[in-house]
């Protein structure tokens, strides 16, 4: 009887001694299993990280042209202005990018300078509130009208900036002749490097003062060379290329009101590309222009939007209405620093607006994708109890097809 409890004893606890065994190799496979399990996730995320880096979705939008319908559509009660609504219906494109850049078609002067349309164009420095709050990192202010109140309103324009929003580069346009003419802003691992000329003013400036504008050519006795890049833009954009890793400029340029490009046009985009640019935005002629990729004669490449139009307006034509975003993906590819040219392309906008049926002045509502554009939106545009004229969504396509390549249109 003893032996055979000891037998039972000796088999529960062999059994016992089995069990624990093989819950402790059990548990160790798991735990096994699971520090696989996080190394591979962390593998995963470090991929995942090594590929967000080394890429920069960034968006350029067309002009703002400050109208005195624009200016006024802004104005509070209080009589305070506020301009969030120019950028509402396009939040989701400007959160979703890396970097912005805005091409501002006039002073921000605020009441110092007296609040007006055209022709002197100066808008209220609640503007500068509006461009912080929509997330937009660079401002290119060189451009046919900066001058139109002299030199003195250059200088206000710069300290409205830097006061209200010092978060936000402003580009074209300086404060002293000593000033770098480019400004580099490092995001996720690639420095891009952004430069603003333009080929004309409005109203001249002396030849001591030129320094506060850049120009594509020699500035001198009023008015700026056409023909070629000066020495000075040359260098501008040599040091720039040597600092970053991709050159963004910024072109005011080209006839108003015209789908066609010009000579000069085609002339400075070429020499830009043969100086470094990269990636060429340009704008003033209110209308959309082509997109097109251009080599220069020394084998480099540039994409040039020649016209992003107007982001933003209260003109009375469908042209002029029809804005675009220009959507660019940077990416690093053997080494080199290119276009992502899957995820680049032209969003196109449309400045949406009301009118009472009376006076001149427009209630602008602000600029909405084409995508999201509806025939009941066309239908209730202001432009039609205006000027009488036949607006639509086929009326704009036309004009969308007839000014940029299908292959460079964004829809989504």
């Amino acid at each position: 009887m003893k032996t055979l409890k000891k037998t039972v004893i000796i088999v529960v606890l062999t059994l016992i001694c089995i069990i624990i065994f093989n819950n402790y190799n059990h548990n160790k496979s798991i735990k096994k299993l699971e520090q696989a399990g996080k190394e591979e996730t962390t593998a995963d995320q470090t991929a995942e990280e090594e590929e967000i880096s080394n890429y920069v979705t960034f968006l350029a939008l067309g002009q703002n042209l400050m109208n005195d319908s624009v200016i006024n559509s802004g104005k509070q009660e209080d009589g305070s202005y506020n301009y969030d609504y120019i950028f509402n219906g396009i939040t989701g494109y400007l959160q979703e990018a890396d970097l912005s850049a805005l091409c501002q078609g006039s002073v921000i002067g605020g009441n110092s300078l007296g609040i007006s349309g055209y022709p002197q164009f100066n808008a209220p420095e609640e503007l500068c509130d509006a461009v912080a709050n929509a997330g937009i990192d660079t401002v290119a202010m060189a451009n046919v009208r900066v001058n139109n109140l002299g030199s003195a309103a250059v200088s206000t324009c710069l300290s409205v900036w830097h006061s209200k929003a010092p978060e936000v580069q402003v580009l074209g346009i300086h404060d002293s002749a000593e000033e770098n003419h480019y400004t580099i802003i490092e995001k996720n691992g690639l420095k891009i490097a952004f430069l603003d000329y333009t080929a004309v003013i409005n109203t001249a400036i002396s030849n001591e003062e030129a320094y506060k504008i850049d120009f594509f050519g020699n500035y001198s006795g009023g008015s700026a060379d056409l023909q070629t890049l000066s020495d000075a833009t040359k260098a501008d954009l040599d040091a720039a290329a040597k600092a970053s890793d991709f050159v963004v400029v910024f072109a005011s340029w080209g006839l108003e009101d015209t789908h066609e490009i010009s000579a000069t046009q085609e002339r400075f985009a070429k020499q830009l590309t043969e100086a470094g640019a990269d990636l060429i935005i340009g704008n003033r002629p209110n209308y959309l222009q082509k997109v097109e990729w251009v080599t220069a004669d020394n084998g480099n490449r540039a994409l040039c939007f020649y016209s992003l139009g107007n982001l933003i307006s209260s003109e009375t034509t469908p042209d002029a209405l029809l804005g675009g975003i220009a959507k660019v993906g940077i990416k690093v590819e053997n080494g080199l620093t290119v276009i992502d040219e899957e995820n680049t392309g032209l969003i196109p906008v449309v400045t949406q607006y009301t009118y009472s049926g009376s006076g001149n002045e427009v209630q602008v509502e602000g600029a909405v994708p084409f995508t999201a554009y509806t025939d009941e939106m066309a239908a209730a545009h202001g432009i039609i109890a205006k000027k009488g004229i036949t607006f639509n969504r086929d009326v704009l396509q036309q004009i969308l097809n007839g000014s940029v390549d299908a292959g460079f249109i964004l829809h989504n």
